[in-house]
């Protein structure tokens, strides 16, 4: 059954490929016949434009993913960080009640960011901006308790989620100029 599974994927593959070499062809074959069109760009080859369009939508999404990958590390360590504090309030230690609260929404803006910044969606910057609030009170938060090392971590991970956020709505701000 594997065998014949992993022959049709590659038979599925090969006729993918060669209905794209006989499309680049048939492309090919026009530009001969017709001649290049003329657009007033420089470079007439629709291949090399194509390209480029490609690689800057794929600049754009890797950015994407590096922020959602950050808000992703941070809801870990939010979520990480708002479980040992409750274990610090069952050992009596009552001053980190308000720290549990904010890990926890932090943790849930967190969460959403990487959702909807991973997958571009037509809210994305607008919630990158308030995860980016999210997180810096957050860290403000954890940083009161300076000499533990959980929540050193979690201030950390939310110091950079909170700069990988505001430098996508940044950059969103002057692509819209």
């Amino acid at each position: 059954m594997k065998r014949i599974l992993g022959r049709t994927l590659i038979g599925a593959f090969v006729v993918a490929m060669m209905g794209a070499v006989v499309t680049l062809a048939q492309h090919e074959r026009a530009q001969r016949t017709t001649g290049p069109r003329d657009t007033g760009r420089r470079d007439t080859d629709l291949r090399d434009t194509g390209l480029r369009d490609f690689a800057l939508r794929d600049t754009n999404r890797l950015r994407l993913l590096e922020v959602a990958r950050a808000c992703s590390d941070c809801q870990r360590a939010c979520d990480d960080c708002a479980a040992y504090c409750l274990q610090m309030l069952s050992d009596g230690h009552a001053d980190h009640l308000d720290t549990v609260r904010s890990c926890r929404d932090c943790a849930d803006f967190c969460a959403a960011a990487a959702q909807m910044v991973a997958r571009g969606g037509p809210y994305h910057v607008r919630m990158s901006d308030a995860c980016a609030q999210a997180c810096e009170l957050c860290a403000a938060e954890c940083q009161r308790f300076g000499d533990d090392a959980t929540m050193k971590k979690c201030a950390a991970q939310c110091a950079l989620c909170a700069e990988a956020c505001k430098a996508l709505v940044q950059a969103n701000e002057l692509g819209n100029r």
